[in-house]
């Protein structure tokens, strides 16, 4: 089965990220801060991530440094060029931009895993 690690520090944006992805048969993680994701992505390898930027321990720039060999999505709520670009410079695969629904979600997630598997 497929694993995605959702890093998000919205406890109700976490929940209905990883309802999206379980109701299309994905298991997921999930952790709401740098520290905590690095560590179960070491523990439970996921084959993706769906990261926020933002998080209170510090940025996803870190997850991405740290975990470059998992492909990552990052979430944000900036359309912001400068962030995706930013995003993409540290080794994100993906960007997401809030809000979104659930085909959004799931057709990049489909999409990324192709691209990778």
């Amino acid at each position: 089965m497929t694993r995605i690690l959702i890093v998000e520090d919205d406890p109700a944006l976490c929940q209905m990220l990883a309802d999206m992805l379980a109701f299309q048969a994905y298991d997921t993680l999930m952790a709401s801060r740098v520290e905590q994701a690095v560590n179960l992505a070491q523990h439970h390898v996921p084959d993706l991530i769906l990261c926020d930027w933002s998080l209170p321990d510090g940025t996803a720039s870190r997850i991405l440094e740290t975990l470059r060999h998992i492909p990552t999505i990052i979430v944000s709520g900036t359309s912001a060029e400068a962030l995706m670009e930013l995003a993409r410079e540290h080794g994100a695969i993906g960007y997401l931009t809030k809000p979104f629904g659930f085909q959004e979600v799931i057709g990049i997630v489909h999409h990324t895993l192709n691209l990778v598997g």
